[in-house]
């Protein structure tokens, strides 16, 4: 029998960027001094590569575990993950068990679940959704193709199904670079990913009074400074006349053709099968089951049509094109479009997680499942073409 010590947990903070190492610490009530983790193995793909912190918004009061749980936690660890979909009531569990069965309503949400299987204790589970989490956006490494969670070799998604089927076509591909082209792309996409992030949310908590341009430099500043990065050396004058005789080239340019005929972009075949899918699984599987995204932001039919919608868009980024533009593309821009592609496969596999989901909480009656199957299937291995031909011109 598991020792479940969610009720006890006040908060914690756990390190995944050594590959098959797990450290950190657990803030346990009534406890002076933290309860310290030293455990070996994977953890699933949302997690690994990355520093994981969470807080409980309400304080536990649970202090059943004091005794049987040691302060030094060391041995395999399970399943870990921060993504794992469950159904969370809309009430207090105190309140729910007074009302009648019609009156319960839950919403889909993130569940953290940790699982090790200690020395000291045997098997111990932390696993709630009342925890706010916090992961650091770019990983210090990513799973490979034959990398397994847990300590031991087990599937890739352990919470199996009564039906085989989709672990057949959940593959994660290995998308460590190929390349140092291919690596400075990835860091400057991490960190532009990084950069907005910060921005959106700076303008979200300001409102309507927030200066965009003062709170990019700020934000640039900051991260920075947290990189151990210099300041950027102020302009010369020649190089200030440089940049605005570079800008009025380029304003002259865009004005030309603005005056002259219109901008001609061809749309891949890739963008516009992938697009018309996601339109087709939004009206079948949201706009048909009436469900609403406002309230159920991590519902797993959201995240199948979503998946596959956001692909769409990535897809668009890196393959459209005017008619001058040639295929494989120039290593100027190949860089870019290679994030821009293995972006999208992550949208698929998000996609296909959702899928399963879904199938596992009996969702997908009455839906084409081998339908939806083939056709993200067929994507995916587009996708992997593509990626194949761009990182061939990175060397």
């Amino acid at each position: 029998m598991a020792l479940r010590i969610a009720p006890s947990v006040l908060s914690g903070a756990l390190d995944f960027t050594v590959r098959g190492l797990v450290t950190g610490h657990l803030d346990v009530v009534g406890r002076d001094e933290p309860v310290l983790l030293h455990l070996e193995g994977l953890p699933w793909p949302d997690l690994a590569g990355h520093r994981l912190s969470f807080r409980r918004a309400e304080q536990a009061g649970d202090t059943s575990v004091h005794e049987a749980f040691d302060s030094g936690q060391s041995g395999p660890v399970g399943d870990m993950t921060a993504s794992r979909k469950v159904k969370v009531p809309d009430r207090p569990i105190a309140e729910i068990v007074h009302l009648p069965a019609s009156d319960f309503t839950w919403h889909w949400g993130n569940c953290l679940y940790l699982e090790w299987h200690s020395v000291s204790n045997g098997r111990v589970v932390l696993e709630s959704t009342d925890y706010e989490l916090t992961l650091d956006p770019v990983g210090a490494w990513q799973m490979g193709p034959k990398d397994q969670p847990g300590g031991a070799q087990k599937p890739l998604f352990p919470f199996s199904l009564e039906s085989d089927r989709i672990d057949d076509f959940l593959p994660f591909e290995d998308d460590g670079p190929k390349s140092e082209a291919e690596a400075e792309a990835d860091r400057d996409a991490a960190r532009m990913d990084r950069l907005l992030d910060r921005i959106t949310r700076r303008m979200e908590m300001e409102g309507e009074e927030a200066d965009y341009a003062l709170i990019m430099e700020e934000e640039r500043a900051r991260l920075r400074a947290e990189l151990g990065e210099p300041d950027p050396e102020p302009l010369t004058p020649e190089e200030e006349a440089e940049r605005d005789r570079w800008i009025e080239e380029m304003n002259a340019a865009s004005q030309e053709h603005e005056d002259s005929a219109p901008w001609e972009i061809y749309e891949h075949p890739l963008v516009t099968s992938t697009a018309d899918f996601g339109e087709r699984l939004w009206r079948d599987l949201i706009e048909g089951r009436g469900i609403d995204e406002g309230n159920s932001p991590e519902h797993p039919l959201l995240e199948i049509a979503n998946g596959v919608m956001f692909a769409g868009v990535k897809l668009s980024g890196a393959l459209d094109r005017t008619p001058d533009e040639s295929w494989p593309p120039d290593p100027l821009f190949a860089g870019d479009i290679l994030v821009r592609l293995k972006k999208a496969r992550g949208h698929l596999h998000d996609a296909l997680a959702g899928l399963r989901s879904a199938e596992n909480d009996d969702l997908l009656r009455g839906v084409q499942l081998d339908e939806i199957e083939r056709e993200v299937r067929s994507t995916l291995e587009s996708v992997e073409i593509l990626i194949t031909e761009v990182r061939k011109v990175l060397g």
